[in-house]
């Protein structure tokens, strides 16, 4: 029986090599290069503690928003927890998507923004555009530029916060503390998110996972006056899991039923149940006037 080989001449000299030889180690080979991944952000020495929060507005339908989604992921590679907050909001545009909600609406209405992707990073608009996946590192690279320059702010408030998982319960406890006179800022305003960490869908923007998808925003996308008293705040909020994923599929149901009798024939699936173990909570604090995102902070909903 004729095994698969390789001939090789050299010197008039025939050698013959199995085929199955040459497999094994080709991976063997391959099983002891290490693919090199991308380094961690490392915060730079006279760090203040600040956190900055990056939004954004994308679309599982919108194939333009591809080169953003990549480039948030590589963000959140990059850019641990302790210095990045990143949300995205889930946008009808230019299609439906299972993942919008109404409060990613009106955070987009509240920017004044109309097209995905929109990218935002601390409450100011970053207009790099989008395109496919060969945009990836253009968009990377600018994100991460007006990330890095935020980075070297002192913020002037310092947020605590506690997220936990009771029953079906979200419980969140914050605490700010002012570390400078903030007469100079006007309706400020605390923002508590919910996301969960990765859902997966594959839309028309071929991406199959999602994250830090918003979910709920609790006190809804207007957030919380913030009133100091002897330079704190503190605020305690409370989510049902259940009730958040029973709004979800009355919001979802809702458009279908509003939008039926076009072209367009309803979700290819309704994406209202929230894994309770995938949940993350961003805070941060908002100056309504500019706009101006203070400070921000992240914690996995244990």
């Amino acid at each position: 029986m004729n095994h698969p080989s390789i001939v090789f001449r050299r010197y008039g000299k025939k050698l013959i090599i199995p085929m199955a030889l040459i497999l094994t180690v080709l991976f063997i080979l391959a099983s002891t290069v290490s693919i090199p991944t991308q380094e961690r952000h490392t915060p730079p020495d006279g760090w203040a503690g600040k956190v900055v929060l990056a939004e954004l507005f994308t679309g599982s339908e919108c194939p333009p928003c591809l080169g953003a989604d990549l480039g948030f992921e590589k963000l959140l590679e990059h850019f641990p927890g302790t210095v990045l907050a990143v949300l995205q909001y889930h946008e009808h545009i230019p299609l439906p998507d299972p993942m919008a909600n109404s409060h990613t609406r009106e955070r987009l209405d509240y920017y004044g923004a109309r097209a995905t992707p929109s990218v935002f990073i601390d409450g100011r608009f970053v207009g790099a555009g989008g395109g496919a996946d060969a945009a990836t590192e253009r968009l990377y690279g600018i994100y991460r530029k007006k990330i890095e320059k935020q980075l070297t702010e002192t913020p002037p408030i310092e947020i605590t916060l506690d997220a936990r998982l009771n029953d079906t319960m979200v419980e969140v406890s914050v605490a700010l503390s002012a570390g400078e006179d903030l007469e100079n800022y006007r309706d400020l305003r605390l923002h508590i998110v919910l996301v969960e960490r990765e859902i997966a869908y594959y839309g028309y923007s071929t991406l199959p996972i999602h994250q830090m998808v918003v979910r709920h925003m609790f006190g809804g996308s207007e957030g919380h006056p913030i009133s100091f008293t002897g330079g704190t705040f503190s605020l305690d909020q409370e989510a049902d899991l259940e009730e958040i994923s029973n709004g979800l599929l009355e919001y979802l149901t809702g458009f279908e039923e509003r939008n039926a009798g076009g072209v367009w024939g309803g979700f290819s699936e309704l994406l209202h149940e929230i894994d309770p173990g995938n949940l993350r909570v961003i805070v941060f604090a908002q100056e309504g006037r500019r706009n101006r995102v203070l400070q921000a902070s992240v914690l996995d909903v244990k």
